[in-house]
């Protein structure tokens, strides 16, 4: 099996921190605003199935930044910082549940929204504090897998 090593940001392998078997870690560096404005980098690691192949660092607007990471079945995996559209992957899929924005009451609230698409695949994107991560094309059969990855969410502080 090839170890992949993309800019630092996706690391592959066992570890003690392991939440899930068979699963690799993915960093996600982004731009995070405080409360009172100001700037900082943030550092999160998701656990992830493995087999995914990680897509480029998509740059969607003045700070935001996602990583998608691609499966073979079509499933895709994402954490982006823009907690207040999460991922154009999901837009349509929000949109017919009733979310084209998301709007928090506080900083740290989690809003997390599912369900099946049109094509009978599952997506969810969570907003946890100033992180978003979801999955789209899912089948029903994966999603305990995927959405026990989204719990393993974490920051470095």
């Amino acid at each position: 099996m090839k170890l992949l090593l993309f800019n630092l940001f996706l690391i592959f392998g066992c570890s003690s921190r392991q939440y899930l078997a068979d699963s690799e870690v993915l960093k996600f560096k982004g731009t995070f605003f405080k409360e009172d404005n100001q700037e900082y980098i943030g550092v999160y690691y998701l656990n992830i199935p493995k087999g995914g192949v990680l897509d480029k660092k998509i740059h969607t607007g003045d700070y935001h930044s996602e990583f998608r990471v691609n499966y073979p079945d079509s499933s895709i995996i994402y954490i982006t910082n823009n907690e207040v559209r999460g991922s154009v992957l999901n837009f349509e899929n929000r949109v017919r549940q009733g979310f084209d924005v998301y709007r928090k009451e506080h900083l740290l609230d989690t809003i997390s929204v599912s369900a099946q698409q049109l094509n009978g695949d599952y997506w969810r994107e969570t907003i946890l504090g100033q992180v978003v991560v979801g999955y789209i094309n899912v089948p029903l059969n994966k999603t305990e897998r995927y959405d026990k990855s989204i719990s393993t969410i974490r920051i470095k502080r």
